[in-house]
C-alpha cells in the first residue's frame, strides 16, 4: 500500500540527482536538531535512496533569510 506522501509526489523514474544543504558536517544552524543541519533538515534525511549522484554543500543561506524575518 502507498503512504500518503508517496500518492502525492510519485518516485520519478527518470535519473535523479540530489544537492542538499550542510552546515560543517557536525553541528548545524538549528540548535533543536542533534546533528548537522542547514536550519531544516538533517542532509542524509533528503535522500530516497534512488539518486545517481549526491551533493552536500555547505549552506547557511537559508539560515540568515530565516533570522532576518
Amino acid at each position: 500500500m502507498l503512504s500518503v506522501v508517496q500518492k502525492k509526489y510519485p518516485i520519478p523514474t527518470c535519473e535523479v540527482g540530489l544537492i542538499a544543504g550542510s552546515y560543517d558536517g557536525k553541528k548545524g544552524f538549528n540548535k533543536f536538531i542533534n546533528a548537522d543541519n542547514d536550519g531544516v533538515l538533517i542532509p542524509q534525511n533528503t535522500k530516497m535512496g534512488i539518486e545517481k549522484d549526491v551533493v552536500f554543500v555547505k549552506s547557511w543561506l537559508l539560515a540568515c533569510c530565516l533570522i532576518q524575518k
